[in-house]
């Protein structure tokens, strides 16, 4: 199993002890166990959310700027070619993802 995998099962897996679950209310570890394949649960409430919640990540796609856009470079007489502007890139970056309707972990 990838890192990626494991990582994302372990952010699953916490979510869904942390929720109050509309069908269930908490749940605790005995509901996490897992089938005879390495990517299933035993309980079939669990085992749905787990494939919803890949899904959902899988339909994360966002467009990013361009790195090297010429909109990102700002003129100064004293530096030929002007200079790259790293923190307007990474403001148009979030500015991408937020459109996506993401959240950015730190925003306040």
């Amino acid at each position: 199993m990838s890192k990626d995998i494991q990582k994302s099962r372990a952010e699953f897996e916490r979510q869904m002890l942390e929720l109050d679950h509309p069908l269930v209310g908490f749940i605790d570890t005995p509901w996490l166990k897992r089938a005879e394949g390495p990517n299933d649960y035993k309980n079939e409430y669990v085992q749905g959310c787990w494939v919803g919640y890949q899904l959902s990540r899988a339909a994360l796609v966002v467009e990013l700027p361009q790195l090297h856009s010429e909109e990102f470079y700002d003129e100064f007489p004293e530096v030929e070619g002007g200079a790259y502007n790293e923190v307007r890139y990474a403001n148009a970056v979030k500015t991408a993802i937020r459109a996506a309707g993401i959240k950015i972990k730190g925003d306040a």
